[in-house]
């Protein structure tokens, strides 16, 4: 007799397992549906939206040849975002000998300095000079949206300042570099 009770306990045991695991595999969903002709259950859904950002509008810069002078270019960007309308920006040039990150073109040997600036409004007026490798907080963009989509409206400067001093500190010859941003949404 007492084998029978052990036995029953344990066999009402093992099949209280496996209803929970049965009942537990058809949890999927908020609320389940009942069985019947027709039946209804509800499933929550989640989406997370990461911020978005694109920066159109930029040209090359072409200094052509220097006669003399110090050289500035600028030039009104789009700076679009999704999600906000602030952002910080990183500017990093390809860079010297002592410093990669640096703003320097170079002919393969010698290195021009030259500095970078940046406005969050299409006017030099008002622009902040970057440090490369230093983001630059704070900046707002306005009309930021539709410029995802391309440039509709330019809602940023940047520029650039050879000086003189320092285009007569290399030698003669064709100096190239590329400057990198990278626009990051806060």
């Amino acid at each position: 007799m007492a084998n029978i009770m052990e036995w029953l306990r344990y066999s009402s045991s093992i099949l209280l397992v496996f209803i929970l695991l049965a009942k537990a595999s058809f949890c999927h969903g908020a609320t389940q549906g009942e069985f019947g002709s027709n039946s209804q259950g509800d499933v929550e859904i989640t989406l997370t939206l990461g911020l978005l950002t694109r920066i159109t509008g930029l040209a090359d810069i072409n200094f052509g040849n220097w006669t003399g002078g110090s050289l500035t270019s600028d030039q009104n960007i789009c700076i679009g975002l999704y999600g906000t309308n602030n952002y910080r920006i990183t500017a990093t040039g390809s860079g010297d000998n002592s410093n990669v990150n640096s703003f320097a073109l170079s002919n393969g040997v010698d290195y021009l300095p030259y500095r970078v600036f940046y406005n969050d409004t299409s006017s030099t007026s008002g622009r902040v000079e970057l440090v490369s490798a230093q983001p630059l907080t704070g900046q707002t963009a306005s009309n930021a949206f539709w410029n995802i989509f391309g440039c509709l409206t330019t809602n940023a400067n940047l520029s650039m300042l050879i000086e003189e001093p320092a285009l007569l500190s290399v030698p003669p010859a064709s100096y190239t570099g590329t400057l990198t941003l990278t626009i990051i949404p806060e």
